[in-house]
């Protein structure tokens, strides 16, 4: 199975990811938000059918880990594959 249906929906997850990024970047307000998409690792869930190699919570970890970068380190319009930065 190709899961192609799957696959072409985390490209448009990033792809969108990317252009949020730019358009929070040129806000008036000065304000900064950053916006990043995160993969958790596979979690044992249903959806896994409980064959993932991380728990449900370690997966959340590595979400909050992303979540809470702090602001003067934190990047933007990437793509996290559990806490560390990846390409697209």
């Amino acid at each position: 199975m190709s899961f192609t249906n799957y696959r072409m929906s985390k490209i448009a997850l990033h792809a969108f990811t990317r252009l949020l990024a730019k358009d929070f970047d040129k806000r008036v307000d000065g304000q900064k938000v950053y916006v990043n998409c995160v993969h958790p690792g596979y979690v044992q869930t249903e959806m896994t059918d409980n064959y993932g190699y991380l728990t449900p919570q370690q997966g959340a970890e590595n979400i909050l880990r992303v979540a809470l970068i702090a602001a003067e380190d934190c990047p933007t319009g990437q793509y996290f594959n559990e806490d560390k930065i990846n390409d697209f």
